[in-house]
């Protein structure tokens, strides 16, 4: 949990705040200063006790995340999602990307970025940087599509407009 008390200007990038429960006021992130700013960008704060954002002075603006509950006024921008993540098994504190599904993933803000995530995955995989500190192993494919209808293929298709290796992709396919 964070809990901002002093007049400051921050901002947290990529991360993912989930199932906090202390005991006084901080449970996800709780921002009290008389002014001040949070800028939060690709994260994922969610399913703490409580709220999990809590504004009682200064700003706080959100852009490109996952919040559930709030408390306060909170600016949104663009690419704000009030849905389940979607964590494969939170309770035991997994809290990587388990479908393809969640709108975390390829939602977040490319600009200013990490290139890896918090175990040196490479950002983005896909069209977009995922929400929160893991990337998921999930393209959303938004390309052409190849169709290889003869059983002898066994050259490469590589796409450098997205980065996408479909190597050995062989074989009978019906489109």
């Amino acid at each position: 949990a964070l809990y901002y008390t002093n007049n400051v200007t921050s901002s947290i990038s990529n991360t993912t705040i989930s199932r906090n429960d202390a005991s006084g006021t901080a449970k996800g992130i709780t921002f009290t200063p008389v002014s001040g700013t949070l800028d939060i960008v690709n994260s994922i704060i969610w399913d703490n006790s409580t709220n999990d954002i809590t504004r009682t002075g200064g700003t706080v603006n959100v852009s490109h995340s996952i919040y559930g509950t709030s408390n306060g006024t909170i600016t949104n921008g663009a690419n704000v999602f009030n849905t389940d993540p979607l964590f494969p098994d939170a309770a035991n504190e997994d809290f990587t990307i388990s479908s393809a599904a969640s709108d975390a993933v390829d939602n977040g803000l490319l600009s200013g970025a990490p290139t890896s995530d918090i175990v040196d995955t490479i950002r983005p995989k896909g069209s977009g940087v995922d929400l929160g500190a893991f990337e998921s192993d999930f393209i959303i494919w938004n390309g052409p599509n190849y169709y290889v209808n003869d059983n002898s293929f066994t050259g490469d298709i590589f796409t450098s407009d997205t980065g996408i290796d479909v190597s050995g992709c062989g074989g009978p396919t019906n489109p």
